[in-house]
């Protein structure tokens, strides 16, 4: 029986092996607004490409994979803050939070 969960959790660990570790970033981005900044439209897809080239890339940050999770704070410093609270206290936790106009 011990040889059979050994086999098993052996199994399991090269499986789980292949998987890259999720490294979680936040962001909030002026998309809209009457205040909105035209940058911000471009600042977002510009920092999701960026993710995508270090993700693509075996030479960086191999073991893991960066993923952003994104707001739009309107260029509202009100808007902006509690955006920034959502994205702070939502699951999972993030380890890099980003901000633009607010």
């Amino acid at each position: 029986m011990n040889n059979f969960c050994l086999l098993l959790i052996a199994g399991w660990l090269s499986a789980c092996a292949g998987e890259r570790q999720q490294i979680y970033l936040a962001g909030t981005f002026p998309i809209l607004g009457s205040d909105g900044w035209q940058g911000g439209q471009a600042c977002l897809p510009a920092a999701e490409l960026a993710l995508e080239d270090v993700n693509r890339s075996p030479h960086l940050l191999k073991d893991y994979k960066l993923d952003l999770t994104s707001k739009d704070d309107m260029c509202d410093s009100g808007l902006g803050a509690y955006a920034l609270y959502q994205l702070i206290y939502a699951a999972p936790q993030k380890v890099m939070i980003l901000s633009g106009c607010s």
